[in-house]
């Protein structure tokens, strides 16, 4: 009898259940046509049209009843970049941890209109946008359910440099309550499911056992995940960044770049509504599950392109290009027709503030050097390979500060060489001197200029004063 009663039960729910989940796919699709309707002209940052669009998503804020973070208001106003922007922000207060939070956001902003063509970005972002929306909705039916609190973020300016983000960093920061926030995420771009064929999430690495916490959830809803521990780009950087440089846990959530793609085609009737709403169940219930659990937490990694500070350990290979010359002292001749071509392998240690660095560096030099007898027309070339091991005290760069410089002594030794014999000069085989370099990091990549100085001469030749100059630029890749 009491299987009969279930099964009477069963029969009762799931027309209800989907009937909510086909009203919910409505809703995001009427969303969607709003925010990226020809009549928003793109919801570029700042402009009129993003204030329609806010005025969209505060009548939803207040259809929905979510409480907004800042007394009397969703808006929170920020100055960057010489420009206003406005983030709308608002909380589901959690029960037993309230003062931690998750932090659910999406950017709203879009590229407004150029050379007459409206971008109306339906994917990026009015699906995120949408998504945010829904999650919000489904988050306050169970907030009975919910032990952290979770900041809801509609971000202002993504697409100038991920302002409105950074502003509530900033902010959550200023309040002391930065620390608090147990994870971020970002939903970036969430409308092409069916064409991308999954659901990608950048981060689950920061999160302790993420995988396996997002994997049941996604099981479960037949849901498609595509994985990666950390975001590797800093050229595609999404709205996690200011959070994930502050070391926190993110997750940057999307279904890629299938659409179009920065592109006036960017419109709603391509948005894959079914998909988009399979994404916000899923993201509405880890949500749900990572503010209910109290043991959720991070992992304590962090992504390389978001380290605040330097790494404790750096393995680099570089490639480097330059010149060189050969000053003779007091004469005031310096041939300066000389070219160098080098690879090498890094390591660096760091600490807090300093690092040491040192370095093999195997390089290739070529001069044209004048004849004794016929000074300003006749030159003989001369080349030799060697090895170069600098040690250099180092100023470190962090992601936050990217730029670095160093100084310290260097070892040459020669290798191999080749001179006219019309010359009677033959390099020193081992020679010292001072090196100085300065560059900076773009995410895994370096850039530097490295300047070295001979100490005393560069030939056996007592009677030649000449000494060794040599200039380079570098890029390298640290592991």
């Amino acid at each position: 009898m009491n299987y009969k009663l279930f099964c009477i039960a069963l029969a009762a729910i799931l027309p209800i259940a989907s009937y909510a989940q086909n009203d919910r796919q409505q809703r995001l699709e009427q969303h969607v046509y709003t925010l990226a309707s020809d009549e928003m002209n793109g919801r570029k940052a700042g402009s009129e049209d993003a204030a329609k669009a806010r005025a969209y998503i505060v009548k939803e804020f207040e259809e929905i009843g979510l409480p907004p973070l800042l007394p009397g208001s969703y808006e929170m106003n920020f100055n960057s970049h010489n420009g206003l922007y406005t983030n709308l922000v608002a909380i589901i207060p959690g029960t037993v941890l309230a003062d931690e939070y998750i932090v659910v956001g999406a950017h709203y902003d879009h590229l407004g209109v150029e050379k007459g063509k409206i971008y109306n970005g339906a994917d990026d972002n009015a699906s995120g946008t949408a998504a945010l929306i829904e999650i919000a909705r489904d988050l306050m039916e169970r907030r009975s359910s919910i032990k952290r609190s979770v900041i809801i973020a509609a971000f202002d300016a993504e697409e100038l440099g991920l302002y409105g983000s950074e502003a509530l960093c900033n902010y959550l920061s200023s309040e002391g309550l930065l620390h608090k926030v147990k994870l971020m995420m970002s939903v970036d771009m969430v409308g092409w499911y069916a064409k991308s064929g999954f659901l990608k999430m950048e981060g689950v690495g920061t999160i302790e056992n993420g995988k396996k916490l997002v994997r049941e959830l996604a099981n479960a809803q037949n849901l498609n995940l595509k994985l990666k521990d950390f975001e590797t780009s800093f050229v595609t950087a999404t709205d996690t960044r200011a959070f994930a440089q502050s070391e926190l846990p993110t997750l940057a959530i999307t279904t890629g770049l299938k659409s179009p793609y920065h592109k006036p085609g960017d419109d709603p009737e391509l948005i894959d509504y079914e998909g988009l709403d399979k994404v916000v169940g899923f993201i509405g219930d880890f949500t749900a599950s990572a503010a209910a659990d109290e043991n959720f937490g991070a992992s304590g990694k962090v992504s390389k392109i978001h380290r605040s500070t330097a790494r404790p350990f750096e393995l680099a290979l570089n490639f480097y290009s330059g010149y060189m010359n050969l000053l003779y002292n007091k004469t005031g001749i310096n041939v300066q027709n000389g070219h160098t071509g080098a690879a090498s392998i890094s390591l660096q240690a760091n600490g807090k503030k300093l690092g040491v660095r040192t370095e093999a560096i195997y390089s290739w030099h070529s001069i044209g050097l004048p004849d004794a007898a016929d000074i300003f027309h006749t030159t003989h070339i001369m080349e030799d390979y060697s090895l170069t091991v600098p040690l250099m005290l180092m100023l470190p760069a962090t992601n936050k500060k990217p730029v670095f410089c160093g100084v310290g002594p260097y070892w040459n030794h020669i290798l191999e060489s080749t001179i006219a014999e019309e010359i009677s000069l033959v390099p020193k085989r081992d020679t010292f001197g001072t090196q100085v370099t300065f560059g900076f990091l773009m995410g895994p990549f370096s850039a530097s200029m490295n300047f070295r100085w001979q100490i005393g001469k560069y030939f056996t030749d007592v009677n030649s004063p000449a000494r060794f100059i040599e200039g380079n630029f570098g890029i390298g890749y640290i592991f």
